[in-house]
């Protein structure tokens, strides 16, 4: 009577002919490892395993395939600036800007007096 398999470990341990095991296995390490270096201590990664079975007169091939998606590099810090003139500036068109170079150079003259 032939051997019966019933239980999906064993035919896990079936595929690993071409090192499917070897390659789930990084790309658990991988996930882990990126999801570890995240700067906000969050993130979420994806491994899908599927497997398609080809059936043809009483013979079953199985071939799986892995997929793995890992987060997003995080993203840059956004920069706030506002268009006066068809260009950018770091001045609300109705607020002084407290960073000009006017604004500079006084509190210089200030700070040298005050020294």
């Amino acid at each position: 009577m032939p051997r019966l398999i019933r239980r999906f470990s064993e035919v896990l341990a079936l595929l690993d002919r071409g090192n499917f095991e070897q390659k789930v296995n990084e790309a658990v390490t991988d996930a882990l490892e990126t999801l570890g270096s995240q700067a906000s201590e969050k993130g979420k990664a994806t491994i899908t395993i599927a497997m398609d079975l080809t059936f043809d007169k009483g013979m079953v091939q199985i071939k799986p395939t892995l997929k793995s998606k890992l987060p997003e590099a995080e993203s840059f810090s956004p920069t706030v600036l506002w268009v006066h003139d068809g260009a950018f500036s770091t001045q609300h068109p109705s607020q002084t800007d407290m960073f000009s170079d006017s604004d500079k150079s006084e509190r210089a003259t200030a700070s040298t007096a005050a020294g």
